[in-house]
C-alpha cells in the first residue's frame, strides 16, 4: 500500500511538472511510450492537451446502444482532425 502511495505520488508532481490534468497524464503516458524520442515534451504535451478537450467537447450524454457508434465515429474523427493540424501520423485511428 505504501509503494502505491508512492506511485501516486510520483504520478501527481510528474502531471504537476507537465500542467498536465490526471486524465491527461494517462493519454500522455500512452503516446510518449511510443513517441517520446519523436516528438519533444512541449509538443506531447500541448497535443495531449488539445486531444483530451476535443474528446471532452465531442462527449454525447446520449451513450447508449443505438448511438455509441456514432459517437466514438465523432470522437475518432475529431481527434484526427487535431493530430492532421499538428501533423502527427495518426496509424491505428
Amino acid at each position: 500500500m505504501i509503494k502505491m502511495r508512492q506511485e501516486m505520488e510520483a504520478n501527481d508532481a510528474r502531471a504537476k511538472r507537465l500542467d498536465l490534468g490526471e486524465d491527461e497524464l494517462a493519454f500522455y503516458d500512452a503516446v510518449s511510450d511510443n513517441y517520446e524520442t519523436v516528438y519533444e515534451q512541449p509538443f506531447l504535451r500541448d497535443l495531449v492537451h488539445e486531444v483530451v478537450q476535443t474528446i471532452k467537447s465531442n462527449l454525447k450524454v446520449d451513450w447508449t446502444e443505438p448511438h455509441r457508434d456514432d459517437v466514438r465515429a465523432a470522437i475518432r474523427t475529431a481527434v484526427r482532425r487535431v493530430l492532421r493540424r499538428r501533423d502527427v501520423k495518426a496509424g491505428g485511428l
